[in-house]
Protein backbone atom coordinates (compact mmCIF):
# COMPACT_ATOMS: atom_id res chain seq x y z
CA UNK A 1 0.00 0.00 0.00
CA UNK A 2 2.82 2.38 0.93
CA UNK A 3 4.69 1.47 -2.26
CA UNK A 4 1.54 2.17 -4.30
CA UNK A 5 1.08 5.56 -2.64
CA UNK A 6 4.74 6.35 -3.33
CA UNK A 7 4.37 5.46 -6.99
CA UNK A 8 1.24 7.62 -7.15
CA UNK A 9 3.09 10.61 -5.69
CA UNK A 10 5.94 10.14 -8.17
CA UNK A 11 3.49 10.01 -11.07
CA UNK A 12 1.85 13.22 -9.84
CA UNK A 13 5.21 14.96 -9.50
CA UNK A 14 6.23 13.74 -12.95
CA UNK A 15 2.98 15.08 -14.38
CA UNK A 16 3.58 18.49 -12.81
CA UNK A 17 7.16 18.55 -14.13
CA UNK A 18 6.07 17.61 -17.65
CA UNK A 19 3.32 20.24 -17.58
CA UNK A 20 5.84 22.87 -16.48
CA UNK A 21 8.22 21.79 -19.23
CA UNK A 22 5.42 22.04 -21.78
CA UNK A 23 4.54 25.52 -20.54
CA UNK A 24 8.16 26.59 -20.91
CA UNK A 25 8.28 25.27 -24.43
CA UNK A 26 5.02 27.00 -25.33
CA UNK A 27 6.12 30.32 -23.83
CA UNK A 28 6.62 32.91 -26.61
CA UNK A 29 10.13 34.30 -27.13
CA UNK A 30 11.09 37.35 -25.14
CA UNK A 31 10.61 40.78 -26.70
CA UNK A 32 13.88 42.72 -26.74
CA UNK A 33 14.31 46.35 -27.86
CA UNK A 34 18.05 46.53 -28.42
CA UNK A 35 18.39 50.18 -29.49
CA UNK A 36 16.29 53.36 -29.73
CA UNK A 37 17.01 56.44 -31.84
CA UNK A 38 15.17 59.79 -31.97
CA UNK A 39 14.54 61.36 -35.37
CA UNK A 40 15.56 64.97 -36.01
CA UNK A 41 12.09 66.45 -36.59
CA UNK A 42 11.03 70.09 -36.25
CA UNK A 43 9.18 69.24 -33.04
CA UNK A 44 12.23 67.42 -31.63
CA UNK A 45 14.33 70.51 -32.37
CA UNK A 46 11.74 72.66 -30.61
CA UNK A 47 12.03 70.41 -27.56
CA UNK A 48 15.79 70.92 -27.64
CA UNK A 49 15.38 74.71 -27.64
CA UNK A 50 13.21 74.31 -24.53
CA UNK A 51 15.89 72.14 -22.92
CA UNK A 52 14.62 68.58 -23.55
CA UNK A 53 17.38 66.99 -25.65
CA UNK A 54 16.98 64.05 -28.01
CA UNK A 55 19.18 62.03 -25.67
CA UNK A 56 16.68 62.70 -22.89
CA UNK A 57 13.80 61.55 -25.11
CA UNK A 58 15.81 58.44 -26.02
CA UNK A 59 16.43 57.65 -22.34
CA UNK A 60 12.71 58.14 -21.61
CA UNK A 61 11.87 55.69 -24.42
CA UNK A 62 14.34 53.13 -23.08
CA UNK A 63 12.91 53.58 -19.58
CA UNK A 64 9.35 53.06 -20.82
CA UNK A 65 10.36 49.89 -22.66
CA UNK A 66 12.26 48.47 -19.67
CA UNK A 67 9.33 49.20 -17.34
CA UNK A 68 7.07 47.06 -19.55
CA UNK A 69 6.55 43.47 -18.31
CA UNK A 70 6.46 42.32 -21.93
CA UNK A 71 9.82 43.84 -22.90
CA UNK A 72 12.11 44.52 -19.93
CA UNK A 73 15.90 44.93 -20.31
CA UNK A 74 17.50 43.95 -23.65
CA UNK A 75 18.08 40.21 -23.98
CA UNK A 76 21.71 39.08 -23.68
CA UNK A 77 23.52 38.05 -26.85
CA UNK A 78 22.69 34.45 -27.72
CA UNK A 79 19.38 34.35 -25.83
CA UNK A 80 16.39 33.45 -27.97
CA UNK A 81 14.38 36.65 -28.33
CA UNK A 82 12.28 38.63 -30.77
CA UNK A 83 14.58 41.61 -31.28
CA UNK A 84 13.45 45.11 -32.24
CA UNK A 85 15.03 48.45 -33.09
CA UNK A 86 13.14 51.52 -31.85
CA UNK A 87 12.67 54.91 -33.49
CA UNK A 88 10.91 57.93 -31.96
CA UNK A 89 9.49 60.70 -34.15
CA UNK A 90 8.17 63.74 -32.26
CA UNK A 91 5.33 65.35 -34.22
CA UNK A 92 4.20 68.16 -31.93
CA UNK A 93 5.66 70.01 -28.98
CA UNK A 94 3.46 72.98 -28.11
CA UNK A 95 2.18 74.96 -25.19
CA UNK A 96 -1.60 74.91 -24.80
CA UNK A 97 -3.25 77.89 -23.18
CA UNK A 98 -6.87 78.35 -22.26
CA UNK A 99 -9.01 78.88 -19.20
CA UNK A 100 -6.65 77.02 -16.84
CA UNK A 101 -2.88 76.83 -16.34
CA UNK A 102 -0.75 76.32 -19.47
CA UNK A 103 -0.06 72.75 -20.58
CA UNK A 104 2.99 71.33 -22.35
CA UNK A 105 1.75 68.88 -25.00
CA UNK A 106 3.88 66.31 -26.84
CA UNK A 107 2.62 64.02 -29.62
CA UNK A 108 4.97 61.36 -30.98
CA UNK A 109 5.20 58.01 -32.73
CA UNK A 110 7.25 55.11 -31.41
CA UNK A 111 8.10 52.58 -34.11
CA UNK A 112 9.57 49.15 -33.46
CA UNK A 113 11.18 47.44 -36.46
CA UNK A 114 12.19 43.77 -36.24
CA UNK A 115 15.86 43.06 -36.81
CA UNK A 116 14.81 40.00 -38.82
CA UNK A 117 11.72 39.73 -40.98
CA UNK A 118 9.06 42.33 -41.74
CA UNK A 119 6.18 43.94 -39.94
CA UNK A 120 7.06 47.08 -37.99
CA UNK A 121 4.85 48.13 -35.07
CA UNK A 122 3.81 51.78 -34.71
CA UNK A 123 2.02 53.55 -31.91
CA UNK A 124 1.18 57.26 -31.90
CA UNK A 125 0.47 58.76 -28.51
CA UNK A 126 0.28 62.15 -26.85
CA UNK A 127 0.32 63.62 -23.38
CA UNK A 128 -0.06 67.04 -21.80
CA UNK A 129 1.43 68.13 -18.47
CA UNK A 130 0.83 71.34 -16.48
CA UNK A 131 3.62 73.90 -16.60
CA UNK A 132 5.00 74.58 -13.14
CA UNK A 133 6.49 77.81 -11.79
CA UNK A 134 10.10 78.80 -12.02
CA UNK A 135 12.70 78.86 -14.79
CA UNK A 136 12.58 75.06 -15.24
CA UNK A 137 8.79 74.78 -15.16
CA UNK A 138 8.33 74.67 -18.93
CA UNK A 139 11.29 72.36 -19.56
CA UNK A 140 10.23 69.89 -16.86
CA UNK A 141 6.62 69.85 -18.11
CA UNK A 142 7.72 68.97 -21.64
CA UNK A 143 10.04 66.28 -20.28
CA UNK A 144 7.17 64.73 -18.31
CA UNK A 145 4.84 64.96 -21.33
CA UNK A 146 7.34 63.19 -23.60
CA UNK A 147 7.86 60.42 -21.04
CA UNK A 148 4.11 59.99 -20.53
CA UNK A 149 3.48 59.80 -24.30
CA UNK A 150 6.21 57.16 -24.65
CA UNK A 151 4.70 55.18 -21.77
CA UNK A 152 1.33 55.19 -23.53
CA UNK A 153 2.92 54.05 -26.79
CA UNK A 154 4.65 51.13 -25.06
CA UNK A 155 1.36 50.22 -23.32
CA UNK A 156 -0.18 50.07 -26.79
CA UNK A 157 2.53 47.61 -27.87
CA UNK A 158 1.81 45.49 -24.79
CA UNK A 159 -1.86 45.29 -25.75
CA UNK A 160 -1.06 44.51 -29.38
CA UNK A 161 1.41 41.73 -28.60
CA UNK A 162 -1.01 40.23 -26.07
CA UNK A 163 -3.77 40.31 -28.71
CA UNK A 164 -1.57 38.51 -31.23
CA UNK A 165 -1.55 35.52 -28.88
CA UNK A 166 -5.36 35.39 -28.62
CA UNK A 167 -7.75 33.29 -30.69
CA UNK A 168 -10.26 34.86 -33.06
CA UNK A 169 -13.20 34.34 -30.68
CA UNK A 170 -11.39 36.15 -27.86
CA UNK A 171 -10.56 39.06 -30.16
CA UNK A 172 -14.19 39.34 -31.29
CA UNK A 173 -15.17 39.48 -27.61
CA UNK A 174 -12.57 42.24 -27.11
CA UNK A 175 -14.43 44.37 -29.68
CA UNK A 176 -17.02 44.99 -26.94
CA UNK A 177 -14.48 45.86 -24.25
CA UNK A 178 -15.19 49.08 -22.29
CA UNK A 179 -11.55 50.06 -22.98
CA UNK A 180 -11.21 51.82 -26.35
CA UNK A 181 -7.57 50.77 -26.68
CA UNK A 182 -8.50 47.10 -26.29
CA UNK A 183 -11.19 47.50 -28.97
CA UNK A 184 -8.75 49.29 -31.26
CA UNK A 185 -6.10 46.58 -30.95
CA UNK A 186 -8.67 43.82 -31.53
CA UNK A 187 -9.77 45.54 -34.75
CA UNK A 188 -6.17 45.77 -35.96
CA UNK A 189 -5.33 42.12 -35.32
CA UNK A 190 -8.60 40.81 -36.82
CA UNK A 191 -7.95 42.94 -39.92
CA UNK A 192 -4.43 41.52 -40.27
CA UNK A 193 -5.90 38.01 -40.02
CA UNK A 194 -8.67 38.91 -42.51
CA UNK A 195 -11.11 37.07 -40.27
CA UNK A 196 -14.45 37.12 -42.11
CA UNK A 197 -16.28 35.80 -39.06
CA UNK A 198 -15.58 39.12 -37.33
CA UNK A 199 -17.46 41.21 -39.94
CA UNK A 200 -20.76 41.57 -37.98
CA UNK A 201 -18.90 42.64 -34.83
CA UNK A 202 -16.71 45.04 -36.84
CA UNK A 203 -19.84 46.56 -38.39
CA UNK A 204 -21.03 47.32 -34.84
CA UNK A 205 -17.82 49.30 -34.31
CA UNK A 206 -18.88 51.72 -37.07
CA UNK A 207 -20.99 53.25 -34.28
CA UNK A 208 -18.20 53.15 -31.71
CA UNK A 209 -18.05 56.18 -29.37
CA UNK A 210 -14.31 56.50 -30.11
CA UNK A 211 -13.71 58.08 -33.57
CA UNK A 212 -10.34 56.34 -33.93
CA UNK A 213 -11.95 52.92 -33.45
CA UNK A 214 -14.55 53.83 -36.09
CA UNK A 215 -11.84 54.72 -38.63
CA UNK A 216 -9.91 51.57 -37.76
CA UNK A 217 -13.07 49.46 -38.26
CA UNK A 218 -13.66 51.04 -41.68
CA UNK A 219 -10.14 50.08 -42.75
CA UNK A 220 -10.53 46.57 -41.31
CA UNK A 221 -13.75 45.95 -43.23
CA UNK A 222 -12.05 47.10 -46.43
CA UNK A 223 -9.06 44.86 -45.71
CA UNK A 224 -11.24 41.80 -45.09
CA UNK A 225 -13.28 42.55 -48.23
CA UNK A 226 -16.52 40.81 -47.25
CA UNK A 227 -19.60 42.04 -49.25
CA UNK A 228 -21.69 42.07 -46.05
CA UNK A 229 -19.86 45.26 -45.10
CA UNK A 230 -20.99 47.24 -48.17
CA UNK A 231 -24.47 48.29 -46.98
CA UNK A 232 -23.30 49.42 -43.50
CA UNK A 233 -20.44 51.39 -45.10
CA UNK A 234 -22.90 53.02 -47.53
CA UNK A 235 -25.12 54.04 -44.60
CA UNK A 236 -22.09 55.53 -42.88
CA UNK A 237 -21.09 57.43 -46.05
CA UNK A 238 -24.59 58.91 -46.28
CA UNK A 239 -23.99 60.61 -42.92
CA UNK A 240 -20.67 62.13 -44.02
CA UNK A 241 -19.42 64.72 -46.49
CA UNK A 242 -16.48 65.55 -48.73
CA UNK A 243 -13.14 63.70 -48.49
CA UNK A 244 -14.54 61.19 -46.00
CA UNK A 245 -17.18 60.09 -48.53
CA UNK A 246 -14.53 59.86 -51.24
CA UNK A 247 -12.44 57.60 -49.00
CA UNK A 248 -15.44 55.38 -48.25
CA UNK A 249 -16.25 55.19 -51.96
CA UNK A 250 -12.79 53.78 -52.66
CA UNK A 251 -13.11 51.22 -49.86
CA UNK A 252 -16.58 50.17 -51.03
CA UNK A 253 -15.21 49.80 -54.55
CA UNK A 254 -12.36 47.63 -53.27
CA UNK A 255 -14.89 45.29 -51.65
CA UNK A 256 -16.99 45.19 -54.83
CA UNK A 257 -20.24 43.41 -55.66
CA UNK A 258 -23.64 44.53 -57.05
CA UNK A 259 -24.52 46.76 -54.08
CA UNK A 260 -21.15 48.50 -54.28
CA UNK A 261 -21.58 49.08 -58.03
CA UNK A 262 -25.07 50.54 -57.58
CA UNK A 263 -23.90 52.97 -54.90
CA UNK A 264 -20.83 54.07 -56.85
CA UNK A 265 -22.91 54.67 -60.00
CA UNK A 266 -25.19 56.92 -57.94
CA UNK A 267 -22.24 58.91 -56.59
CA UNK A 268 -20.43 59.14 -59.92
CA UNK A 269 -23.50 60.50 -61.70
CA UNK A 270 -25.27 62.49 -59.02
CA UNK A 271 -22.95 63.69 -56.23
CA UNK A 272 -22.67 67.49 -56.05
CA UNK A 273 -19.08 67.12 -54.83
CA UNK A 274 -16.62 66.81 -57.71
CA UNK A 275 -14.03 65.08 -55.50
CA UNK A 276 -16.60 62.44 -54.56
CA UNK A 277 -17.68 62.00 -58.20
CA UNK A 278 -14.08 61.42 -59.30
CA UNK A 279 -13.36 58.98 -56.46
CA UNK A 280 -16.53 57.00 -57.22
CA UNK A 281 -15.77 56.86 -60.95
CA UNK A 282 -12.21 55.72 -60.29
CA UNK A 283 -13.48 53.02 -57.91
CA UNK A 284 -15.98 51.91 -60.56
CA UNK A 285 -13.29 51.71 -63.24
CA UNK A 286 -10.99 49.68 -61.00
CA UNK A 287 -13.83 47.35 -60.00
CA UNK A 288 -14.79 46.79 -63.65
CA UNK A 289 -11.18 46.02 -64.55
CA UNK A 290 -10.90 43.47 -61.72
CA UNK A 291 -14.14 41.77 -62.77
CA UNK A 292 -12.98 41.60 -66.41
CA UNK A 293 -9.70 40.07 -65.31
CA UNK A 294 -11.47 37.50 -63.12
CA UNK A 295 -13.84 36.28 -65.86
CA UNK A 296 -11.23 34.51 -68.04
CA UNK A 297 -9.71 32.94 -64.92
CA UNK A 298 -13.16 31.65 -63.90
CA UNK A 299 -13.69 30.08 -67.36
CA UNK A 300 -10.43 28.16 -67.06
Amino acid sequence: MIAGQSRGRWRALLGVALAALGACRARPPRQSVDRVVVAETDAALRLETIGVTRDEVMRAAVGAVRASPRFGPPAPEGEKARRWLGRVAVHRAETLTGGGPPLAQVVLTLELSPQEGAGALRETAGAAEPVGPGPRGLRDAFGRAAAAALGRAVAGFDLLLAAEGKGDAALVADLRSPDARVRDVAVRVLADRRHAGAVPALVERLSDPDPEVVERAIGALGQIGDPRAVTPLVRLAQRRQGPSVAQLARIIGDIGGPDARAYLLTLASGSPDRLVQEAAQQALDEMTAREAQARPAAKR
